[in-house]
């Protein structure tokens, strides 16, 4: 009875850090999905209302990972160096120049991101199934040796 019960424990937890490992996938999409939303919103903003990035930034709903991040101005540790690079790249041009070269960077970005939410989507479709597979795999094996 104790070896059912280890090994259904076992098989739960591995399966958990499986879900855990997969996680970071969900958490790079949605990033992606919200950086892509705040540069078209940025770009909107800027072009018709010709609002101030402050009072842009100020009027975000903490609804996505995104405007969670660039409220706080923390930098993402589920993103690899590459990705933090560029991602502080593009803090470092916003509000930088005028309105018309900043709606031109905008636009620029809106093929790159647009890219990268293609990307992190199909990464997260992948690998999100695939992590619990294997978590619940490596209980099950480690189960079937105990007993």
């Amino acid at each position: 009875m104790l070896k059912i019960i280890t090994c259904i424990l076992i098989i739960c937890i591995s399966t958990y850090i499986g879900y855990s490992y997969s996680n970071k996938y969900i958490k790079i999409n949605d990033f992606y999905k919200g950086f892509y939303d705040f540069n078209l919103l940025i770009k909107n903003k800027i072009s018709f209302s010709k609002e101030t990035l402050n009072t842009i930034i100020k009027n975000l709903d903490d609804k996505n990972i995104f405007n969670e991040i660039i409220k706080t101005e923390k930098t993402p540790k589920f993103l690899c160096e590459e990705d933090i690079k560029e991602f502080k790249n593009y803090i470092e041009k916003l509000g930088k120049s005028d309105s018309d070269s900043q709606i031109d960077i905008l636009k620029s970005y809106d093929s790159i991101l647009d890219n990268k939410v293609k990307e992190a989507e199909k990464n997260k479709d992948k690998y999100k199934t695939v992590f619990i597979k294997i978590g619940f795999l490596i209980g099950l094996i480690i189960s079937v040796a105990i007993i």
